[in-house]
């Protein structure tokens, strides 16, 4: 399965997809907008992986990451990640960026396998419904002219 960019068309299937995946989800207007704005990088044929990133200056941010919950624990997220990562590459970004909540073990483990390190901490980051906010750990990742993949 190719990685492709997403357009128009794939909005619903990225919202339902944000949907599953996270408890304060985007919305259809907000995946047009990002389709528009931002690069969004998806895998699956239905739709099963999605990465929004942000790029100016040579820096980009990992805006959102997801794999359907039925696709986790089968290594989808890290190969998804390294073809992610080389895309970067190849847009020329020499840093790339993303927030994840300290909690979520299984993302956080997914990232420092990638190579992201640890560049900082926001305070009461991500609001729950039911508990209180939680920090998020920002972390970056140098980019080099090569492939992830093998990590």
């Amino acid at each position: 399965m190719k990685l492709r960019q997403a357009n128009n068309d794939d909005c619903a299937a990225l919202t339902s997809l944000h949907a599953a995946s996270f408890t304060a989800s985007w919305s259809h207007a907000d995946m047009t907008n990002f389709v528009k704005n931002d690069v969004i990088l998806i895998k699956g044929e239905p739709i099963f992986a999605l990465a929004i990133i942000g790029v100016v200056a040579g820096e980009g941010e990992i805006l959102t990451f997801a794999v359907a919950p039925e696709r986790r624990g089968q290594r989808e997220a890290s190969v998804f990640l390294a073809e992610v990562v080389d895309y970067c590459v190849g847009l020329g970004v020499a840093r790339l960026f993303l927030e994840v909540a300290i909690d979520n073990i299984a993302a956080v483990a997914l990232y420092t396998h990638c190579g992201f390190e640890q560049v900082g901490v926001r305070k009461a980051y991500y609001n729950r419904l039911t508990e209180p906010a939680v920090d998020a750990l920002v972390l970056a990742l140098t980019l080099r002219q090569h492939s992830v993949l093998s990590k």
